[in-house]
């Protein structure tokens, strides 16, 4: 006697019952069954670290000795370091390598996260807070100061790319 394969999934508009066995499909090599969320699951997270480890890449490439011996461990990641590089990589557009960062330095993400509460706090009861404070020239220094140290045949397109990501956020 033959065993059948259980029935591939369809789309929720083509199902006729819903059932446990239509939400899950049979993966033979470790002969149990994985919901079609977990799949999608484990999928995007391979496509998010495969997407990290390039904009990672990238990064390094054309970031200062200074911030890849910070990024790789050589040198220790100081707060202002880490906002200043993930204010960088956010301008960038490196969303998947930013939440890396963050994940890699927990506490610093959740002490600038504090920080930026408190900044947006004061920013209500003291709209010029940020015009006073320069917070603006200094996120603008920090893009011009990276943007300036990339190879010159590279900091056109990064300065483009950087201005692209600015009118989304």
């Amino acid at each position: 006697m033959l065993l059948n394969k259980p029935e591939t999934i369809q789309t929720q508009t083509h199902r006729q019952n819903f059932t446990d066995f239509s939400e899950t499909r049979h993966l033979p090599q470790k002969n149990f069954y994985v919901s079609l969320q977990t799949i999608l699951d484990r999928r995007n997270g391979e496509l998010a670290m495969r997407k990290s480890e390039e904009e990672q890449n990238i990064f390094l490439s054309i970031c200062s000795a200074y911030d890849r011996d910070v990024l790789t461990g050589k040198e220790e990641m100081k707060k202002e370091d880490f906002e200043r590089i993930t204010h960088i990589t956010m301008a960038l557009g490196f969303i998947p390598y930013t939440q890396l960062i963050c994940s890699l330095h927990m506490d610093l993400a959740v002490e600038l996260e504090e920080h930026e509460e408190r900044e947006r706090e004061i920013y209500l009861e003291y709209p010029e807070y940020y015009d006073d404070e320069e917070i603006y020239e200094k996120y603008d220094k920090w893009i011009e100061d990276f943007c300036s140290q990339i190879p010159e045949d590279r900091q056109e397109y990064y300065r483009t790319l950087i201005k692209e990501n600015k009118q989304e956020y």
